[in-house]
């Protein structure tokens, strides 16, 4: 038996798992040819991006590294160990080993927007700009070097591309709930279910009296994985959501919370009627969903279209003491309490609440926000 017996065919099967979206299977099948053929490269490779798949960063590097001993020029292995370490916040390492794999191959259009915001949180702003637009250079509609790169110089745009909402939840939705909930305290499902006992009486007493629910059709814009709609769910029959992430609509779509999904823009949502969705809604929400957009007119104007008289529109921003948006160097769009309540006055709809929350942390840094709830008269 030749010491490379086998591992074609392992890395075969593990390809058809990793196809299928089943990175831990693939990883099996991968460590199986590598077992196979220890000085095996693509072997090797294929381990160390499978534990990235996984979330597994350190045994990612610790492969990537491996087959680097075997072959330093593997340019996978090069953009594979420099994603590891960003992935292990080891920004200065990732840096050398982007700018190493990238000298082997320029043309790659990803990896540059990568080590552009490797190099803004190291702090080089002047790294990062070359990146974003080495990136631009070969990809001049690219929304992620795009968007970023106007975080970076504070240029404030209308709202966030598309293709940059939809790379980052899309990328995001594994571990979406627990990054929320456990690293970022976020707090905004609280903030409408208090926000839902205060309008409409709580849960536990419709259910003494045998009320029927308040809300009959509900539509939560920038859905996400439904952790709003779980938090409204109790004085709600129906709800629909909209997203522009797939995959975090994949993952909501599992706790069967939503009669139905729709992959698509919130704001050309509301402005066509799509099959399947309600000419009016009782409800609209969206939590920490505007921070992806700046000029709010349209979604707005859409909501007081679909909004049924005295229906609600709850949602929640980040603040902004000056000005009415503005784009933030976090890539975030905070908006100002006086943009609110003009721009609800222009579409019909009365500011009923308008408090200040912290609706997350970012480290150790209280972000301040605004919890809005609007009627539709």
């Amino acid at each position: 038996m030749t010491s490379g017996s086998g591992a074609p065919a392992h890395i075969e099967r593990g390809d058809v798992c990793w196809n299928a979206g089943d990175f831990e299977s693939a990883l099996g099948h991968y460590r199986l040819a590598l077992d196979a053929d220890a000085g095996n490269v693509e072997a090797c490779s294929n381990v160390a991006a499978a534990h990235y798949q996984l979330d597994e960063f350190k045994e990612s590097a610790k492969f990537y590294r491996r087959c680097l001993k075997l072959d330093a020029d593997y340019v996978e292995a090069l953009f594979g160990l420099a994603s590891a370490l960003r992935g292990l916040e080891d920004y200065a390492a990732a840096a050398v080993y982007y700018r190493q794999a990238l000298a082997l191959e320029p043309d790659r259009i990803e990896p540059h927007w990568e080590l552009g915001f490797t190099l803004d949180a190291l702090g080089d702003v002047i790294g990062a700009s070359e990146a974003y637009r080495a990136c631009l250079n070969l990809d001049p509609a690219h929304g992620v070097a795009t968007h970023l790169l106007n975080a970076l110089t504070g240029t404030t745009t209308l709202a966030a591309p598309a293709d940059y909402i939809a790379s980052l939840f899309d990328d995001y939705a594994e571990g979406f709930e627990q990054s929320l909930l456990d690293d970022l305290h976020y707090s905004v499902p609280e903030h409408f279910r208090a926000e839902m006992t205060n309008i409409f009486g709580a849960p536990n007493d419709m259910r003494a009296n045998n009320d029927s629910l308040p809300i009959s059709w509900a539509l939560d814009l920038g859905a996400g994985t439904g952790l709003i709609a779980k938090a409204i769910k109790p004085w709600v029959e129906n709800i629909h959501g909209v997203d522009l992430s797939k995959n975090m609509l994949a993952r909501a779509a599992e706790d069967k919370i939503f009669e139905q999904i729709f992959v698509m823009d919130m704001a050309d949502f509301l402005s066509n009627h799509r099959d399947g969705a309600q000419k009016t809604y009782d409800l609209a929400v969206s939590g920490d969903a505007f921070v992806y957009i700046g000029d709010l007119e349209p979604v707005f104007r859409g909501v007081a279209n679909r909004l049924a008289d005295q229906g609600w529109f709850l949602f929640t921003v980040e603040c902004l003491d000056i000005g009415d948006y503005a784009l933030l160097p976090t890539g975030r769009y905070a908006h100002s309490k006086t943009y609110i309540q003009d721009t609800a006055e222009i579409y019909g709809l009365k500011v009923m609440d308008l408090r200040k929350i912290i609706p997350r942390r970012d480290g150790n840094e209280a972000i301040s926000g605004y919890f809005c709830a609007l009627q539709f008269k």
